[in-house]
C-alpha cells in the first residue's frame, strides 16, 4: 500500500498556478497572542507555541473596543503583517494580530510597539520598511490593589533588511502599498475578530 508521501498529485490539481507576491485573503486571518501564563500565538483553535514572530507590517488600525473581562473600554491596535519565514506561519499571506493595551499596572504590549514605532519615526524610518520581531516576556508582580500577577506581554524589536530574500519579500509589500485596489482590499480585512479566549489579555 502507498503511503501519502509517494501517491503523485493528480494533474489537474499540479496546473494549478502558484499564487506570487503578497496572497490578502477574503477574510481576515487573525492569529491571537494570548498573553495568559507564559503567552503563545492561537490559530483558530490550534495553539501555535510562544516563539518569535519575525515579519513585515503592512497595516496598522488603532481602536478602542469593549474588554468583557474588564467591562470597559481599552485601547487595541491590529497588525496586518506578513511573515518572513514558515517557523509559525505561511509567508506571502496577510495575517491580523491584536494587541491591547493595560491599565492595571502591567506594561501592555501595545505600549510597547507604540515606544519602537515612535523611535523609528523620530529618525524619519517608516515602519512597514523594517523587519519587526514579537516576542512574548514574562511579567510578575503586584496589581495596585496589592493582588498578585503572572503573565506575558509581547515586545518588539526591530532591524533593517539584510538579506536579497528578505528586501524581495519587501519588494512585495510595497507593490501591495502602491497599488490602490489591493490597498482597499487590505482595507476592507479590518473586520471584527472572533471571540478572544478567556485569559487573553495582550
Amino acid at each position: 500500500m502507498k503511503t501519502s508521501a509517494t501517491i503523485e498529485r493528480k494533474s489537474f490539481f499540479k496546473e494549478t498556478v502558484k499564487p506570487t507576491g503578497i496572497i490578502i485573503p477574503d477574510h481576515p486571518i487573525y492569529v491571537q497572542a494570548n498573553c495568559a501564563q507564559k503567552g503563545s500565538w492561537v490559530l483558530g483553535e490550534k495553539s501555535l507555541g510562544n516563539e518569535n514572530l519575525t515579519f513585515f507590517v503592512l497595516a496598522v488600525l488603532f481602536s478602542r473596543e469593549l474588554n468583557p473581562y474588564k467591562e470597559k473600554e481599552i485601547a487595541i491596535a491590529t497588525i496586518f503583517l506578513t511573515p518572513i519565514d514558515d517557523n509559525t506561519l505561511k509567508p506571502q499571506l496577510v495575517y491580523a494580530i491584536k494587541i491591547r493595551d493595560q491599565d492595571s499596572g502591567r506594561k501592555g504590549s501595545l505600549s510597547n510597539f507604540a515606544a519602537r514605532t515612535a523611535e523609528m519615526m523620530a529618525t524619519g524610518v517608516d515602519p512597514r520598511e523594517v523587519i519587526w520581531t514579537a516576542k512574548f516576556i514574562n511579567k510578575s508582580g503586584n496589581l495596585p490593589n496589592g493582588d498578585p500577577y503572572n503573565c506575558a506581554v509581547i515586545d518588539f524589536e526591530y532591524r533593517f533588511v539584510k538579506t536579497d530574500e528578505e528586501d524581495a519579500i519587501l519588494a512585495n509589500c510595497v507593490l501591495v502599498l502602491e497599488e490602490d485596489f489591493k490597498l482597499k482590499k487590505l482595507q476592507q480585512i479590518a473586520l471584527p475578530p472572533i471571540v478572544q479566549m478567556e485569559g487573553d489579555n495582550s
